[in-house]
């Protein structure tokens, strides 16, 4: 008996910065993630929205397979056919390419989180402070 996909109509996916690594020496691998596939009528293959790329990985650069940098479907003229999209190669998992490098930080929901004080926290500057400023300024 065959083995079902376990993940049926997606293409595994993973972050890669632009120099190439896929994490720094501190962290653990990219983690995989899923991204739909859609079937295109004019290509008669299933593809990947770049703009389902850009909702997960919002500074992407393009997708690579290995070494292959993929390429947007192009029609008879050879334009990029719309919406952009790519072919899908579910056999593989995808590199998606991302501005910048493991060494930046990133800004998410979790880390902005973090950065805001918690309600026990005293403000760092009174709110008289700031009264007598607005004051001084109006």
């Amino acid at each position: 008996m065959a083995s079902q996909d376990p993940h049926p109509n997606v293409q595994a996916v993973r972050r890669v910065y632009e120099n190439g690594n896929t994490a720094n020496s501190s962290s653990a691998p990219a983690e995989t993630i899923y991204i739909v596939r859609h079937p295109d009528a004019s290509s008669g293959t299933n593809i990947l929205l770049w703009d389902d790329i850009l909702s997960v990985f919002s500074t992407a650069l393009y997708v690579r397979s290995g070494a292959v940098a993929l390429p947007f479907l192009k029609g008879p003229n050879f334009k990029n056919l719309e919406p952009l999209r790519i072919a899908a190669k579910p056999e593989f998992t995808l590199d998606i390419v991302i501005k910048g490098s493991p060494d930046e930080k990133e800004l998410s929901v979790e880390s902005l989180q973090k950065a805001l004080p918690t309600e026990s926290e005293p403000p760092t500057t009174p709110i008289s402070l700031i009264d007598e400023a607005l004051l001084v300024t109006v």
